[in-house]
């Protein structure tokens, strides 16, 4: 069974559940589970364009840092510097 199957399943499962507090703890693990694959692909997108995939990588300029490209695989992966920085910090 794939993931987009287990979705499936336990969507119906919510549909015939009788007790609403379940049937809201269910709608929330489902919420979650979907900004969750959201995200996983927005950092695969992300990994790609670092990696030139699609051959969008652009070239370093003169002058630039060692680590020029980090700001915009930082945007491509929707992660900020206040997330950064807490990860740093555990």
């Amino acid at each position: 069974m794939n993931l987009k199957e287990a979705v499936r399943l336990t969507q119906q499962e919510s549909d015939f559940c009788c007790n609403t507090d379940k049937r809201e703890r269910l709608g929330t693990i489902i919420d979650a589970l979907h900004k969750s694959q959201k995200r996983e692909k927005e950092f695969r997108k992300a990994i790609m364009w670092a990696l030139g995939v699609n051959g969008e990588f652009p070239v370093r300029t003169d002058g630039a840092g060692p680590y020029w490209w980090r700001m915009e695989l930082m945007r491509r992966a929707g992660v900020s510097i206040q997330e950064l920085n807490r990860q740093a910090k555990s």
